[in-house]
This record gives C-alpha cells, structure tokens and sequence, in this order.
C-alpha cells in the first residue's frame, strides 16, 4: 500500500483557502472518508483557534490570558461538536465566531480558578530517638 504522509496531506490542506476546506469536509463526511476527514477537522480546528480569540476579545476587551484560554477550550470542545452534529456547516469562520461570542457572553461564567505553582508547604515535626 502506498498511503501519502500525514504531514503531507496537512500541508496541503493547510495552503487551501476556508470555503475549499468547508467543501471538502462536507464531502468526506457525505462519502464517509475516514481518511481525509481526520486531517480537515484537525485543519477547521486550528483555523478556529484566532477567530474565537478575536470574538471573545470583542466581547470583554480586559479579559485576562487565562480566562481567555478557558473559554477557549470551551469553544474549541463546542466547535468540534458543531463539526460532529447535523445540519448545514456554512464555514468555520462563522461557526468559530459564534460560538466564541456565546461562551464570552455566557451569564453563568466564571472567572478560571488561579494556578497553584506549588503544594502547600508540609507540616514536619523534629523526631529525637
């Protein structure tokens, strides 16, 4: 079997514009090729990655990096299920901003907990013997 090398097909799908990428996924998924499909969708995803941090940007102007980056995640994960679900896939710029929009506006979110760098320091006693 001579199969092309995944860096291969990334690079080339990497050089074509959003709406040939849009058109190509909705045939691999119509055609059922598995193949190719797994290459467009990591390709639609880090397309995304910019526009949802634009749209969020958008929406809160003073929003820290790391409430930044956990909604981003959030949208990346919402992204990757409206790739998965049924209907019309009209582009990932639209799908990307929209959904960024919508988690940055979400009323019930709340800030991302601060990092621990380190544990908490350990409680030792001194034992003579």
């Amino acid at each position: 079997m001579n199969a092309i090398p995944i860096r291969t097909v990334h690079h080339q799908l990497s050089a074509l514009d959003d709406a040939t990428l849009s058109v190509m996924f909705k045939q691999a998924i119509d055609n059922g090729d598995q193949d190719l499909l797994e290459p467009l969708l990591q390709q639609l995803v880090i397309r995304s990655v910019p526009i949802i941090a634009r749209a969020v940007r958008e929406v809160d102007a003073t929003i820290s990096p790391r409430d930044l980056k956990a909604i981003g995640d959030e949208a990346l994960i919402k992204v990757l299920l409206g790739l998965a679900g049924e209907g019309d896939f009209a582009g990932i710029r639209p799908l990307a901003y929209g959904i960024g929009r919508e988690c940055a506006l979400d009323p019930d979110r709340r800030p991302a907990p601060e990092p621990k760098f380190s544990p908490s320091r350990p409680k030792l006693r001194l034992i003579h013997g």
